[in-house]
């Protein structure tokens, strides 16, 4: 088997793969030609000298020769000996030569195995649909036409102008979009959405002359998402043409997201509007974070990379990282990226990125897979960690070795390297402060804030105000009925009379004993009576003191029947207000310590103020620190619903202690009124990169395992 890492390139005789398709283009005014590799399904692309040196490697002639012979062809624009030698080892790289040492191109039954038990990440081909793409193009290729084209994009804008204007209803309705019951509507749209995105990539790929060899399922932790094999699109000569093929899922998901946001506006169905509801968020949000990054080889990446004329992208940044890899620690020679100037910097710094995606992915992967299935998911992630990074780490020191048995002094290097690069991540994680700052969910309110309630029982039959409102000291607000009540003081006033009438009657008959008996049980019925009657004052609610009426269901209550001592609102001054944190216990330490340091405050409604945090109760509770925080109400706080002992009533809990903690606003604003929720930006500089990722994962992962739980229970 070749080795690209010592192999004595000008001495080789290299023979390109029999299976590779030649096909010959032009870019501009430059002379193409590409190569397709039909059993990997890839495509590269190289130039008019590049494709002279390769014709000639035909297995009996050296690279020398070669060389020899493609300088007489091309005069000066011939290359180098050590571009010939770059040459060479990309072709090996990309396993494109056989040699007379053995094939390069030998894909193992291994390593296929390997691949099917991923548990993370596993494709499986289920048919060949070329024919029936050519059947079906007659009927709905028009939907990849030109003209749908200029239809889709103002239907995309006239779906995402109805959705701003309903934002606060679609928000409110993506609260559900997680529970349990919600699970079979979702699951349909994505089907749906994830069948028709497949098939028209399909059907873009064959109106332009291309062929699908390939459609099956890849399954990502379990949950299934269709493909097909378009790469014959690389043959297309036209750039738009590539670009349509890769963009006509986006688009048609776009397009359904529209015509659903367009429907969901005017249904009154509660079961078509959840189901639109969801159609929406998938063919949205999902398709622009997972199909339009270019860090992932979905569709966005071969947009990109056809916009950028770079085909071969993703191979290429990886070999470079592969090398500057091998650079560091090996010391091996980097052979130079065929790209020069704006693109070469654009590929080494794709390369990085895409290793760092692919981290966080394989992170984040883990993390989930490990709080499925309860005791399985754990055995789950170990088995995915093994097959992610068993066959990296045997190729790594499998190369490792060789190096040093060929060159002796790379072990010194290797470890000297490796120190300096692992003291230097330590130093970075243990001593550079973390940049970010704790996020703590808040809501602005009065302070103090006056609680009206009910003195008397009562059912509500008038209410004079309306939440928002402005109101005085005395100000009625609501007014109550208690029939019992009023009868009960009928009763008692006419109690009173017939004991004052015994009274004189007594005294006429000079019966000075009965008469003071009389006069004491007269006393008696009058202070009962005058209690009554105070009750009876209570069912007219006014303001105590002067402010605004905040209550949001104040409306609702005519007719209902209130026990005293029942909140109907409150009242505060628009000049005295507070943001209440929601603290969470693992983030009480660094607001603690931030007590009587500024912060910034970000309401959800965009506006930015400057705050100063003025006390952390130091006792955690279940009890939500405002119903307007929690899930259920379009919060920021998961909670649990806990039914009353006659199963009526319900009380939010929250699933996690948290603390209460006030910020004090510095700086009056006009449009700041109570009810505003927001998110206090709280740093500390005590806390290391280490500290900062170690707490956000932890956070992280008790969250999504306690909304797991919520989800299977």
């Amino acid at each position: 088997m070749l080795d690209s890492s010592t192999q004595e390139f000008t001495r080789s005789k290299l023979k390109l793969r029999d299976d590779l398709i030649f096909t010959a283009q032009r870019n501009g005014g430059d002379a193409l030609c590409h190569i397709e590799d039909p059993p990997r399904g890839k495509f590269f692309r190289i130039g008019f000298a590049e494709y002279t040196f390769l014709s000639l490697l035909d297995g009996k002639t050296s690279v020398a020769q070669a060389l020899t012979l493609t300088a007489r062809a091309l005069g000066p624009n011939a290359f180098t000996e050590r571009e010939s030698t770059s040459i060479c080892r990309w072709l090996l790289e990309n396993k494109l030569v056989d040699s007379a040492a053995g094939p390069i191109h030998q894909p193992t039954a291994q390593s296929n195995l390997t691949q099917r038990l991923n548990p993370f990440w596993s494709k499986i081909p289920l048919c060949r649909p070329d024919r029936v793409l050519d059947w079906s193009k007659l009927f709905i290729g028009w939907t990849q036409s030109a003209a749908m084209g200029l239809i889709a994009i103002p239907l995309i804008v006239a779906g995402i102008v109805t959705v701003a204007g309903e934002w606060d209803r679609f928000q409110s309705s993506s609260t559900d979009v997680f529970s349990p019951g919600n699970w079979l509507w979702m699951g349909l749209a994505w089907l749906m959405l994830k069948l028709i995105h497949e098939v028209s990539h399909a059907i873009a790929c064959k109106r332009h002359g291309g062929e699908v060899r390939e459609m099956g399922v890849i399954f990502i932790l379990f949950a299934p998402l269709a493909y097909v094999d378009v790469t014959s699109c690389w043959r297309f000569r036209a750039r738009w043409q590539r670009i349509h093929t890769a963009a006509a899922g986006m688009m048609s998901e776009l397009v359904l997201a529209s015509v659903a946001a367009l429907l969901w506006a005017r249904t009154d169905s509660v079961v078509l509007g959840r189901f639109l509801h969801d159609v929406m968020l998938m063919a949205s949000l999902t398709t622009l974070l997972f199909n339009a990054n270019p860090l992932m080889r979905f569709d966005g990446y071969y947009i990109l990379s056809d916009l950028l004329d770079l085909p071969n992208l993703y191979g290429t940044s990886s070999a470079y990282v592969r090398n500057l890899t091998a650079r560091v620690f090996l010391g091996r020679q980097a052979p130079p990226l065929r790209e020069c100037g704006v693109k070469a910097l654009f590929v080494k710094c794709y390369g990085v990125a895409a290793l760092v995606w692919r981290v966080v992915i394989c992170v984040s992967l883990t993390m989930g897979a490990s709080v499925m299935f309860h005791g399985a998911g754990i055995a789950l992630a170990a088995l995915g960690i093994v097959l992610w990074l068993g066959g990296p780490l045997v190729g790594c020191v499998t190369s490792i070795r060789r190096e040093v048995r060929t060159r002796p002094h790379v072990l010194s290097r290797l470890i000297g390297s490796t120190t300096a690069v692992s003291l230097a991540c330590v130093a970075v994680l243990m001593y550079v402060p973390w940049p970010g700052g704790h996020t703590v969910p808040g809501i602005v309110e009065f302070d103090p804030l006056e609680v009206v309630r009910t003195d008397t029982s009562g059912f509500v039959r008038r209410v004079h105000v309306s939440d928002g409102e402005l109101v005085m000291a005395g100000t009625l607000l609501v007014e109550l009925e208690n029939q019992d009540l009023e009868a009960e003081v009928r009763d008692l006033e006419l109690s009173l009379e017939q004991s004052r009438a015994r009274h004189r009657v007594h005294m006429r008959k000079q019966e000075i004993a009965s008469a003071q008996i009389e006069e004491s049980l007269a006393e008696s019925i009058n202070q009962r009576l005058a209690d009554k009657r105070a009750e009876l004052a209570g069912l007219s609610i006014r303001a105590p003191v002067s402010g605004r009426v905040m209550s949001r269901h104040l409306e609702t209550l005519v007719d209902t029947y209130l026990k005293a001592g029942s909140e109907l609102a409150s009242i505060g001054n628009d000049r005295n207000v507070v943001f209440r944190m929601a603290v969470h216990q693992n983030t009480f330490d660094v607001v603690n310590a931030a007590i009587g340091s500024g912060v910034s405050i970000r309401l959800q409604s965009g506006d930015v103020l400057e705050g100063t945090v003025r006390e952390v109760v130091p006792r955690a509770s279940h009890q939500p620190t405002h119903p307007a925080l929690c899930a259920p109400n379009c919060g920021p706080l998961a909670v649990t619903v806990d039914a009353g002992d006659d199963g009526s009533n319900s009380e939010l809990r929250l699933t996690t202690p948290h603390f209460s903690g006030r910020v004090a606003i510095d700086s009056a604003d006009a449009n700041l009124h109570p009810g505003q929720l927001g998110m206090v930006a709280v740093h500390s500089s005590h806390e290391s990169l280490a500290g900062g990722v170690y707490n956000r994962l932890y956070h992280w992962f008790h969250a999504f395992h306690a909304a797991a739980r919520r989800s299977i229970h």
